[in-house]
């Protein structure tokens, strides 16, 4: 008896040389298109939306030290226009958990420590001096539970006149870091007054966003937990590749990177990306971190959790990028909209990051039952011996139709997709 390779192989085989490699979905896949922390703001140095350790709201902008240099600034400002004569008054929350605690050596000046400045500027630009806050040097919360509810401090300035000639004012929070020490503060509502007036401050609590950004340092991704986006650091591609470590905000702590395209019912996806550990700050045991699929409704709804998560991140010591690859995921019915999502799942505030590049979410074609990216001769063939009971590719099955049978009507939706190229 010949085999159906034999008799339907021949007759399918002149209807494709093969079709090119599935497009990526996403946009800005190498994380090097760069957003701002928040619209109407200005950063320096290291400064990132984030969104947990708020005053209200659902963002605040989390500062740390440049690592530049022996002494160095990071921070956020606004400016505004300004009258000579003018009293000025400022305030702004800071929060500084314990697990990342600001500290200050005022004998060797080595730490890091958060302030709020008020400066006067010229027309032609000129700096005409500034009030300085108090300066926040240590743990706002010492006796907080493990550092996971921190409680905010408020710095305060206050009846800063503007000097002869000023024109604009600008209210910046800074991070002052010395000897490459770490520490981070999350600033938090942000007031600017004068003469005893209402708050001049657009977005004072950093809850809006640019275009195209959604929270986090690069365009058409979004962060929680905590993520960072540094130049220079571990990319594979270009400057910039996106970090990713544990939250450090509960036990377990969840943080993330993702992105979101148009969807619909019975569609297949596949996510992939590169990622390294580091030797310097190597994943330590009590997290996983994968890459893998959502799926949501026109409402928000997550209809699906993670699916299809790839292998996880190699732990301690390994600082290669390696090549994650998702499973196929279905979409169910209902669906909308399709994520791809780099998962950390930290236990027992266990340290470590990965770095993030060159990510990919396609739209898989079902014909391409080899999963090498092209619908051709050799996916035909890999479906017949795997349907004639040979070995199957990875995750894939003979039941092609998913009615829980294998027979002739899986190998004749098999023919019909591979005929249409899809």
């Amino acid at each position: 008896m010949r085999s159906i390779k034999s008799v339907v192989g021949g007759a399918c085989l002149f209807l494709l040389a093969g079709t090119s490699h599935a497009q990526n979905a996403l946009v800005n896949p190498g994380f090097e298109g760069i957003c701002g922390p928040a619209a109407g703001w200005t950063a320096f140095g290291n400064a990132s939306s984030i969104n947990f350790y708020t005053t209200s709201g659902v963002r605040a902008i989390k500062i740390f030290g440049p690592f530049c240099c022996p002494i160095g600034y990071s921070g956020i400002y606004q400016e505004a226009a300004c009258v000579e004569g003018q009293s000025y008054d400022a305030s702004v929350n800071v929060i500084s958990p314990t697990w990342d605690s600001l500290s200050w050596d005022a004998n060797t000046g080595s730490g890091t420590r958060a302030f709020l400045t008020v400066g006067f500027y010229a027309a032609n630009g000129d700096f005409l001096g500034q009030a300085e806050s108090a300066r926040v040097e240590t743990n706002t919360d010492p006796d907080g539970p493990g550092g996971l509810e921190p409680e905010p401090v408020s710095l305060t300035i206050s009846g800063a006149i503007a000097p002869a000639g000023a024109v604009r004012v600008r209210v910046t929070a800074v991070v002052e870091q010395g000897n490459f020490v770490g520490g981070s503060a999350w600033f938090d509502d942000a007031s600017l007054s004068f003469d005893g007036g209402s708050n001049i401050l657009a977005n004072s609590s950093f809850e809006d966003q640019v275009a195209g950004c959604l929270g986090s340092p690069f365009v058409g991704w979004v962060n929680f937990g905590n993520g960072q986006g540094n130049f220079g650091e571990n990319a594979r591609n270009g400057n910039y590749a996106a970090k990713l470590f544990g939250g450090y905000n509960g036990d377990p702590a969840f943080s993330g990177w993702f992105q979101e395209v148009p969807a619909t019912a019975g569609s297949s996806w596949k996510a992939s990306g590169w990622a390294r550990s580091s030797g310097g700050d190597s994943l330590q045991s009590g997290n996983t971190v994968v890459i893998g699929i959502e799926f949501f409704d026109e409402g928000g709804n997550n209809l699906s959790g993670l699916q299809a998560p790839s292998s996880a991140v190699p732990t301690p010591g390994d600082d290669i990028y390696r090549f994650y690859e998702s499973g196929v995921a279905v979409a169910p019915e209902g669906t909308t909209k399709a994520r791809v999502l780099i998962l950390q799942r930290q236990l027992g505030f266990a340290g470590g990051a990965t770095w993030w590049d060159d990510v990919e979410l396609v739209s898989v074609c079902p014909a391409d039952f080899d999963g090498d990216g092209f619908v051709d001769f050799f996916d035909f063939d890999a479906f017949a011996g795997c349907f004639e009971g040979g070995s199957c590719p990875p995750g894939k099955t003979a039941d092609f139709d998913g009615d829980g049978f294998i027979d002739f009507f899986d190998f004749d939706a098999f023919v019909g997709v591979f005929e249409t190229g899809c």
